[in-house]
C-alpha cells in the first residue's frame, strides 16, 4: 500500500505559496492513479513532493507502512519533464548506462525493440525529437525493477501509437502488481482520477 496523507505542498519557487491542502490517497498494488485538474506546476509540485524531490510542508508518505524518507533505496522510479537524458551522449550511450546503474542490461535488447529504436542507437540524443527523447525515457522506465512509478504527463507530445505502446506498458505494470501515479491534462475515463482542484483553496 502506497500512501500521502494530508500531503501540503508549497510553490517551490515562492516558498508559503501553497499549492495544494492536506491531500490524501492510497494506491494498492495494481492501482493506476491520475492527477489531473491543476494547472503544470501544481501537479509537477505534487508529483515531485511524492517522489521525494523536494520536501513537503505537512503531510506523511509511506509505503508498506514505512515512511518514504527511510527507504535506503527508494521503491520508485520518477520520470519529470526534463526527462534526465544526457543531451551530449546518444540513445546506447544512455540507455547502456541506464541498464547498468539498474542492474537491468538483460532487459535492455527488449526495450530497445518494444519502442523501436534498434536503428537510431547511435544518434546523439542533442538531435532528437522530443517525442523520440520520451521513447528513450520510456525505455530507461522498461528497465527499472521499481514497483512504483511516477510519471509526469509522459504521454503528451507522444504521437498516438506511442502513446499506445505507453498505455500498453502501464497496464501490464500494473497487472503485476506495480503502482502507476502520473499527471494528465486529458481525461482519463476508464482510471481512477485524482483532481487536484478539490486540494486548491
Amino acid at each position: 500500500m502506497f500512501s500521502c496523507q494530508n500531503l501540503t505542498v508549497d510553490d517551490p519557487k515562492n516558498p508559503g505559496n501553497r499549492l495544494i491542502y492536506d491531500l490524501s490517497f492510497c494506491s494498492s498494488s495494481g492501482a493506476i492513479l491520475y492527477l489531473s485538474g491543476a494547472n503544470g506546476i501544481v501537479k509537477t509540485s505534487v508529483l515531485r513532493a511524492i517522489a521525494g524531490l523536494s520536501k513537503p510542508s505537512s503531510g506523511e508518505i509511506t509505503f508498506k507502512g514505512k515512511n518514504l524518507a527511510d527507504f535506503k533505496l527508494k521503491p520508485l522510479h520518477y520520470i519529470g519533464h526534463k526527462l534526465g537524458i544526457k543531451q551530449n551522449l546518444s540513445i546506447w550511450d544512455n540507455l547502456s548506462f541506464w541498464a547498468d546503474s539498474l542492474e537491468a542490461r538483460e532487459g535492455l535488447q527488449a526495450a530497445i525493440i518494444y519502442l523501436g529504436l534498434q536503428d537510431i542507437l547511435e544518434e546523439d540524443c542533442k538531435l532528437l525529437s522530443f517525442n523520440t527523447c520520451k521513447k528513450v525515457a520510456i525505455a530507461r522506465l522498461m528497465l527499472s525493477k521499481a514497483q512504483i512509478w511516477l510519471l509526469d504527463e509522459l504521454d503528451t507530445d507522444l504521437d498516438e501509437q506511442d502513446r499506445k505502446l505507453l498505455s500498453n506498458l502501464i497496464n501490464i505494470k500494473a497487472s503485476s502488481g506495480g503502482i502507476i501515479i502520473s499527471t494528465t491534462s486529458d481525461a482519463k475515463e476508464d482510471y481512477q482520477t485524482l483532481n487536484l482542484l478539490d486540494y486548491v483553496k
